[in-house]
Formats: structure tokens, sequence, C-alpha cells
């Protein structure tokens, strides 16, 4: 029994030469090209210096460009040389009945014996995934691991074009960008920009140009390596080869044309893509009992990156270290250690290793600077020519570099231990600390929902993994900052933590939300944040059940006793408003029997705590009795006090508040207090717009009746100034004034009787005008209409009346702009008045606001003016076309840019 390779590629043609040269008698090769090799790919003269080192032979005499197919064609002249057997077949199996495999030749099925049988297929790796496929079966575990070298590989698909191409223009692509470059290499932004989405179309998805390099072989033919985006369906290669070409020259007129195919070899390819994602294994050979051992050779162990051209080479490498390590007797490997092979193996490997990551390091970090430049050019080009495109991509851009940023934080802050990130908080400084993980949280959401999930699936989906290891790092973070007595910043940290973990839903998490919720709880008691710890204790027990036992002992125990602690000390420590001891009241009722049963030493606070909670309506029972005692004073206390603690409950209870004011309002009364029981009347109105009809008739009546009955008994404190106060007031309470007693009724007459009957007000009024007295004129035209306006019928003409004095006056004291509410009352109004005094309202506005606007520059009335013109356009052109024609022209040749201008040359 001998050796069987499997893949009859370099490194399974080098293997068999090396094997046979070392003096095992029986090898073969398993492959399904049979010496048809027209894998296409450029290799450096390294590869043939290096076979022909291992091998002792001269494999070719040409100097010239080689591709991956001349060492193939090399090595397998050699094979025939030596004699070795090459099948046309494939691997199927291994032999479950003799020590072997099965293998297929022509569609039939026989099996191979061997004692050993090398895996040779490259990334495909046959026998590696056969074995791992055997061990899933029988339920073992699976021998071997698969794992990627570097895990910053951003581009994975590349291209390989053979074209015939002008020196020219050859010379052109040989001045493009190099792949370490920066800048727009001669383009503006602009060009950069939509050179760009040019390539975005193909799906292309980093800011900077795809690599694009050469090798020419002969007159006019030149093999070019391109990076592709993922998925290019063949339909876009050309296409996507000539847009990279054109982008990133500038020359629109490069062209290209695809080799012709050969004769000989019909299926040879001329532009093709292929995945680069260097992988390994964790081992290299396995031995199972009753299967021939299987060593791994080649990209099957580890698979290289074309770039650094290193591939082939240290794959002969590692075949030559394994060759050397056996021992051969009678043409039979009788030795082979996997173990010593490994280690022998390991300087050259660990190499391979940190090329490829050095590589794609340097290549991620090329990619991420590129983001940054590409913000600013963007930025530019959009200033230069706005497209929502050019947005767009601005915002997907800031969301990359937010989710880089992010990464960065993640590598400069975390440290594993056992096996575990984590942050050593006593490295940092914690203020700094907590900011750049909030503001790494803040660009991983940023990532996960600005950028296309379908483009930039491995970036969201790192993000929304890098979220779920954020939530545990705050809350150990929280921990740490907790047992060093930085309860604030750890409170900061916990609730970090609590946010993400009650966006990811899992039974995992919820224990960890209620752990963090008790950790808060405890914080906040540090703290002694008392309404915060009674808030969150509430929102963690909403369901009570759901919460683990000793969690939910500790909650409560913690809420509890805190709170009965600082209502028991008194003034020395604060107590939660009366809104979040109801909220813990509630807490408490809801865990009655928990409580009892389980946290029986806290009776004594409880009790402590209903006492307090209990303030409110024993208040308003004081309020109550003092009143019927005739102790107003005192009761005015009581019912205020009960008012504030009410306010604080919540729920609000809006019904107990209004009987409070109400009760408040009858006190003053009762204590001859006019103006206190009308601030208080005021009050309600504004604060408790959705009062019952019978507590707004309690409040209005015994506000009016406190108000009257202090002027029947002329109390000092009533004034002219106050009551139009008053009167105002009962103006706008018109239902009142419809469905009142007549008790309120006599009351209102009281009340308005202070500021005269309309006639006389009207006539009195007149004659401060006839004095030159305007403002005495205008304060009595205003009571006037007040007083008028308290008239049993209603009366729109004698309302309009006085109100077209009242704006003639405002226009005298040149104060029109205090006459425009009072005018649009009216004639904005559905009812009807009469023409002439609607005349006058309209004329002395109108003369008003221009007359003012005229002296002041002011826009803002100008612009009135104008627009109360266009509302009665129609009525002053017929009825006051003569009497304001100025103010007409002004108004209709009105460009409000330039108001003061016109008025100006209106002057002159």
């Amino acid at each position: 029994m001998g050796v069987i390779i499997v893949g009859d590629g370099p490194s399974g043609l080098y293997a068999a030469i090396q094997l046979k040269k070392a003096g095992v008698k029986d090898v073969k090769i398993i492959g399904p090209r049979e010496g048809k090799y027209v894998r296409p790919g450029h290799i450096n003269q390294s590869v043939f210096y290096r076979a022909e080192k291992g091998i002792g032979k001269r494999l070719r005499s040409s100097t010239e460009t080689a591709h991956i197919k001349d060492i193939e064609r090399a090595l397998y002249k050699e094979v025939n040389w030596m004699g070795i057997p090459i099948i046309k077949g494939s691997f199927v199996q291994y032999s479950d009945k003799e020590k072997g495999i099965v293998v297929s030749v022509d569609g039939l099925l026989h099996v191979e014996i061997c004692d050993f049988v090398l895996d040779c297929t490259g990334p495909r790796r046959v026998l590696v995934h056969a074995l791992n496929k055997r061990a899933e079966e029988r339920k073992t575990e699976k021998p071997f691991e698969i794992s990627p070298v570097s895990k910053d590989v951003l581009v994975k698909n590349h291209m390989l074009a053979y074209v015939k191409m002008s020196a020219k223009d050859v010379r052109a692509a040989d001045n493009g960008p190099r792949t370490n470059e920066y800048g727009l290499h001669g383009k503006s932004p602009l060009e950069y920009a939509n050179a760009m989405e040019r390539l975005r179309q193909f799906g292309w998805r980093e800011m900077a140009f795809p690599r694009c390099y050469n090798m020419t072989f002969g007159k006019d033919k030149v093999c070019f390596y391109v990076e592709a985006p993922d998925n290019l369906p063949d339909s876009q290669k050309e296409a996507w080869f000539q847009a990279v070409l054109e982008s990133t020259t500038g020359d629109s007129t490069i062209s290209y044309k695809l080799l012709p195919a050969p004769k000989k070899y019909e299926s040879k390819p001329r532009l093709t893509t292929f995945t680069v994602d260097p992988k390994q294994i964790n081992r290299f050979s396995y031995q199972e009992k009753g299967l021939p051992c299987t060593i791994t050779q080649g990209d099957a162990q580890i698979e290289p990156n074309y770039y650094l051209a290193h591939g082939i080479v240290e794959s002969f490498e590692r075949i030559d270290a394994m060759v050397k390590g056996l021992i051969v007797i009678g043409g039979v490997i009788h030795y082979f250690d996997g173990y010593d092979y490994e280690q022998e193996v390991k300087e050259a490997l660990v190499r391979h290793q940190t090329n490829i990551i050095k590589h794609y390091k340097e290549r991620k970090e090329f990619f991420e600077k590129w983001l940054y430049d590409a913000k600013k050019y963007y930025e530019e080009a959009n200033k230069a020519e706005p497209k929502p495109l050019f947005q767009e991509r601005l915002i997907e851009i800031q969301a990359r570099i937010a989710y880089y940023d992010a990464i960065k934080t993640f590598e400069t802050k975390t440290v594993l231990f056992k096996g575990v990130s984590q942050i050593p908080v006593s490295h940092f400084n914690p203020v700094e600390l907590l900011s750049e993980l909030t503001q790494a949280k803040e660009g991983l959401i940023k990532a996960i929902t600005e950028l296309s999930h379908e483009l930039f699936e491995h970036e969201v989906n790192d993000a929304k993994e890098k979220l779920e290891q954020l939530a545990f790092l705050f809350k150990d973070v929280g921990n740490q900052l907790y047992k060093t007595g930085k309860f604030d910043l750890a409170l900061q940290s916990y609730e970090q933590s609590l946010e993400l973990y009650q966006n990811q839903a899992s039974k995992v998490n919820e224990e960890e939300i209620f752990t963090l919720y008790s950790n808060i709880i405890l914080t906040y008691r540090k703290l002694n944040q008392l309404p915060e710890l009674i808030m969150t204790a509430t929102k963690a027990l909403q369901v009570p059940d759901k919460v683990p036992e000793t969690i939910r002992k500790k909650i409560l125990y913690n809420v509890i006793t805190q709170v009965a602690a600082n209502i028991q000390d008194g003034d020395s420590k604060p107590v939660p408003e009366l809104v979040k001891m109801h909220q813990l009241n509630q807490l408490c009722d809801q865990n009655k029997v928990f409580i009892s049963a389980q946290i029986p030493e806290v009776k004594e606070e409880l009790i402590l705590i209903q006492r307090f909670i209990n303030k409110s309506a024993r208040f308003q029972e004081l309020g109550k009795k003092q009143f019927a005692e005739q102790k107003f004073s005192e009761a005015l206390e009581s019912f205020k006090t009960a008012l504030t603690l009410t306010q604080q409950q919540a729920p609000r209870d809006h019904d107990i508040e209004a009987l409070l004011q109400s009760n408040i309002v009858l006190v003053h009364r009762k204590l001859s207090q006019p103006k206190e029981a009308f601030s208080a009347a005021i009050e309600v109105f504004e604060t408790s717009p959705t009062l019952s009809s019978e507590i707004k008739k309690k409040i209005l009546f015994n506000c009016l009746k406190a108000i009257s009955e202090a002027i029947i008994s002329k109390n000092k404190d009533i004034d002219k100034c106050f009551i139009r106060k008053v009167a105002a007031f009962y103006v706008e309470k018109k239902e009142f004034r419809e469905q009142c007693s007549s008790e309120a009724a006599d009351a209102l007459d009281i009340v308005t009787s202070v500021l005269g009957s309309v006639e006389d007000l009207r006539e009195f009024a007149r004659l401060y005008y006839s004095q030159a007295k305007p403002e005495l004129s205008l304060a009595t035209y205003e009571d006037g209409l007040l007083v008028q306006r308290f008239s049993k019928i209603r009366n729109v003409d004698a309302e309009a009346s006085l109100a077209a004095n009242i704006i003639l006056l405002h226009r005298n004291l040149n104060s029109i702009s205090q006459a425009i509410p009072l005018a649009e009352n009216f004639l904005n109004s559905k009812e009807q008045f009469a023409v002439e005094t609607k005349k006058k309202i309209i004329f002395n506005l109108l003369k008003g606001l221009v007359e003012k606007n005229s002296s002041s520059s002011d826009k803002i009335l100008i612009e009135k003016a104008h627009e109360i013109y266009l509302q009665h356009q129609e009525f002053i052109g017929k009825e006051l076309a003569g009497s304001l024609k100025t103010e007409i022209q002004l108004l209709n040749s009105l460009d409000l840019k330039t108001v003061s201008l016109g008025v100006a040359r209106m002057d002159c």
C-alpha cells in the first residue's frame, strides 16, 4: 500500500515528485485534468526557482512572464517522466470496508487501497470536509476546524483579464492610482464622486478606487488583476473592467479586446472572477483507526493571497518539510509524525499568516482612510453640483465612519480575560471611558440603521454583535465603578447596559435586565435619589411573577427600607414627593402577598410609609372641620396644603383638585378677600381647563359674590382698574352669564355699576374728547363697551359703535396697534352691524396703520394694513375708494420687501 494524492494542481504534482524521489514506490495522483492545464494567473519566476531547487533539475529555460499553467505543465511533464500514474477521476468518500478511498473514474466507483492520502484540493478541501461530515454523521467531534486567516478582508472578489491593449493605453493604466495612494490623482472632487457613483452601480462598496495592476507577456498582450464587487454577474464583467479603467485613468477613450480563445483549449478563460478570502485549518493531518492517514498540503492547509505571490512557493516548502520527516523503508512509508511535521513548518506557517494579516490590515486601513477623504470630497462635490445621490452617499459614509470609530474603541479599550472581553476601568479616566463607550454605542446603532443591510451585511451583523458585547461591557464597567464608590458613573453605565439589553430579545437578557434593575436601585440608594429609586422599582416589577424571587426580594426590600429611613429622619434627609409615594404604595399593594410571605421584616416600614401618604386626605378633612367652625384662615391653609399634596399624586385626581380649588375661592370670599378670590379663580381656569360645569359655576359664583360683597361694604381695595379686569374676565364667561341665578345676575349688576351706565359713559367720553383729553375719553369708551357687553339683550350695533370710537382714539393717540385685535373681532364677526360703523372702523384702522408706518417705518404694521385691505378689498373699493385713495394706491403698489421706501416716496 502506498500514497494517493487527491488533486493534480501544483502542490499535488510537486508532492508526488518529492515522494517518489524520497523512495516511496507506490504513488498515485487522482485529478480531473489529465494534463490539460489552462488555469490563468500570473506567477513570479521564484515559483520555478523554488520547484527546481526542490526537484534538483531545471524545469524551464525561458525567463518570460509565467502563468500558473506553465508551472503545472512543467511539473506534469516531470511526473510523466518519473512514471507516476495520474488517474482522471474524483474522490467520493473514505472506504468503510478497506483501508483506502472510494474513487469515481468515468462514472464507475472503485476503492484505491492506501496507507496515506494527501488532500491537495486547495480551498475546496475535499478530504477535510469528508472527514468532518463522517464525524458529524457519527456524532463525534469534527477533526478539522476551518477559520479565516484575517478578519479584515473587505474585498473578496477579484477579476483576472487577458486582453489585447495598445502600449499607450497600458501606460495610461500604469499611471492610475497606486494601491496605497491617497488623494484625487488629478481629479476634481466632483469627478471623483461621479466616478465612485459609476462604480457603485456595479455593487462596489468602497470609497477608494479598486486595485488594478497588470503584467505584459507578449506584443500588446496584458494580464490584468482587478478588485471587483461581490456577486458581479457574468453579463457585467466586461463593463466593470471598462468602468475601472476609465475611472482610474480618467481616460474615456481607453479600450481593450479580450484575447481570443486558443484552439487547443476551448475552455481556457479570458475574463474570470475568483474569490480570495484566505482560510486555514487547525491541524495538518489526521489518523483514524481503519482509515488511511490523511495529510493536507498546499492551499488546503492555508490559503494564500495572490498579490503576495507566496502561495505556491511556501506550499513547496511545507511539502519538502513533510517529505524530510518521513522514514521510507523498502519503498513504503514506515514513519510519519503529524505533530513533528506541524512543529517543523510552524515558522513558515506563522510567516505566511503574518504576511496575510499584515496585508489585509493595511488594505483595510487604506479603505478606512479613504472614507474620511471621501466625506470631504463628497461634501465639496455636493456644493459644486447638489445631488440627492451625493447626500445619500454622505449619510452612508458617515455611518461607516461611525462604525469604524466604534470598532477602534473596542480594539483600544478591551482585553481578553479567560476568553471574555473586558475593560480594566482602572487603566482609564472613567468619565472619558464612558463617553467613548457611549459614542461607540451610538456609532454602532447608526451603522445598523443607516447602512444597506445587503451591501454592508458584514458591518451590520458585526455592529449587532458588538452591541450585544457592549451591553455586557457597560454592566461590567458599572460593577467596577460601583466597587470603587463612583456611584454616579456606575449608574450611567448600568443604564446604558439596561437600554441595550432591553433592545435585545432573549431569555438570557431577561435575567440580565432584572439584575441590572436591582443594581440600579442599589446605586440610587447609595446616591439617596428616592424618586428615581421608586420609579425604577415600579418599572422592574411591572410583571412581578416574571422576576426571579431573590431579585424581587432585593428590589422591594431596598426601596421600602430606604424610603422609610428617610421619612424617619425627617428634615435631615429628602422624602419623595407625594406622586412618587403613591407609586410606591401601589407597588407595595401589588406585591402585598409576596412581601408578607418573603419580607415580613419590613412591616413597620410599610406602616410608616402609609401614614405619610395619608397626609393629603387628613388636611382636606381638617379644612372642612375648620370651615364649619368658621376658622377661615386655618381652613384656607389646610385646603392649600391638601391641594399641593393632591397635585403631587400619580395619577392626579382632577376632581379632588377642582373641589379643593372651589373651597379655596369660597374661603377667600368668607375672609372678604376679593382680589385673592379673583386670582384663585383665574388660576383655576388657566390650569384646569377640564373643570366640570358644576365646579365652574361654584367658582364663578363665589368669586363674583366676594367682589360684589366687597363693593357693598365699600372695601378700599376695590377700584375701577380691578373692576375692569373682573368685567373683562366675566365677559368671556358667556355661558355662566346666560344661565346664572338671579342672585348672580344681581352681583354682576353691582360689579358693572362701579363703571357706570352705558349712556353716562358715552356722554362722559364725548365730553373728554371735546376737552382734548383723549386718554380719559378712550378709557371711558372702553368701560362703556364692557358694560354694554353685559346687557341682557345683545346690541351689536351699539357695541360696534363704541368700538369704532375706541379705534379712532387709538389712531389719535398713535397707539393704533393696540386697536387691531378689537377691530378684527368686529370685522371678522359673522354678526351684522351698520355699514357706516364698519366704514369708520376700517377708515381709522387703515389710516392709523399707514400713518404709524410713515412715522416709524414699522414693516409689521404696514403688512397688517395690507392684509386687512386684501380681506375687505371689495367693501373698501365700494365704500371708501375716495376717502382712502392715497392709502389704497400705496397698498396696491406695495412690495413688502421695500415697504419703507414706498412710504418715503409717498411723503415726498
